[in-house]
């Protein structure tokens, strides 16, 4: 009769049981999914400023029924151009502020992972999780409030009409109105489209586009640019024409303010995670 047990192999090793090799590659594949997760985290908590920013716009463009009211508004407006002369520079003024607002938001992402040592080494990855969320998570932010405004103007558009099909002048203008808020619409999410596809373009294009070099001159520029901006927006605030506001609409004023609070909140985490100084608590504290 054999001496040999089945727990014991080649001379006397512990044979490894099923729900041992089970358990064990659970754990590793866990430990794997947490490393992960903290490295994706790291990455999008570098560019927090700006991604804040993003999803407050989100909220703006396309969920208040306001926002939808307002774009009921510009398309009408539109509608009636020989009426309102306003009305062509403010859907302009809006379209065109929103793709300044896009490429703000993905510049200062772009910025901040670059500042950031673990998300720069992410970026020179071919593959994984952590190394897209790095490329692309910038390019994301800077379309979403091209996007959020395209589903709200279309979500306005949708919007029943209040009176009955006897009005054919207003039912009438009515088609217009929806035919307009469907092409601005469009142009939104061909605004968002392009964004995306012009920063993928610039880094395929660009062999050299996440070294060294660029990661320095990225932090020169922010400081600079944004310095500027403080100053240029100091400027226009105080000779800025009375009725600026009335002419260039809401949604072109939130648009401002987003391009403001990316800018404001990209430096002072910038200043944060590179010198540990709580400017943003410092100042909620004084206010």
């Amino acid at each position: 009769m054999s001496d040999t047990t089945p727990d014991a192999v080649d001379g006397g090793t512990p044979a490894e049981s099923p729900k041992v090799r089970w358990f064990t590659g659970l754990s590793l594949r866990a430990i794997t999914m947490r490393s992960t997760y903290r490295r994706i985290s790291k990455v999008l908590y570098v560019m927090r400023a700006p991604l804040v920013t993003a999803l407050l716009g989100v909220i703006a463009f396309a969920v208040p029924g306001q926002t939808r009211e307002i774009y009921w508004l510009f398309a009408e407006d539109f509608n009636l151009a020989s009426i309102n002369a306003d009305a062509n520079l403010r859907l302009m003024a809006f379209l065109g502020l929103l793709f300044v607002t896009g490429y703000v938001l993905w510049y200062h992402a772009r910025a901040l992972t670059l500042a950031d040592a673990d998300s720069f080494e992410a970026l020179h990855r071919e593959s994984g999780a952590e190394a897209w969320i790095a490329k692309w998570a910038p390019r994301i932010v800077g379309a979403a409030p091209s996007f959020a405004a395209a589903i709200g103007m279309s979500a306005a558009a949708s919007v029943e009409p209040l009176f009955g099909p006897g009005n054919g002048e207003l039912l009438e203008r009515l088609s217009r109105t929806v035919a307009l808020l469907y092409g601005a619409a469009f142009m939104a999410m061909m605004i968002g489209v392009f964004l995306l596809w012009s920063s993928w373009r610039r880094s395929k294009r660009d062999p050299n586009v996440y070294d060294d070099v660029r990661r320095t001159a990225f932090r020169s520029d922010l400081r600079l640019i944004s310095a500027a901006a403080v100053l240029g927006f100091m400027a226009f605030m105080m000779t800025m024409p009375i009725g600026f506001f009335q002419i260039v609409g809401a949604l072109s004023i939130m648009c401002l303010f987003m391009i403001c609070l990316s800018f404001g909140l990209t430096v002072l985490s910038y200043i944060y995670d590179r010198h540990a100084v709580p400017l943003i608590t410092l100042l909620l504290i004084g206010v």
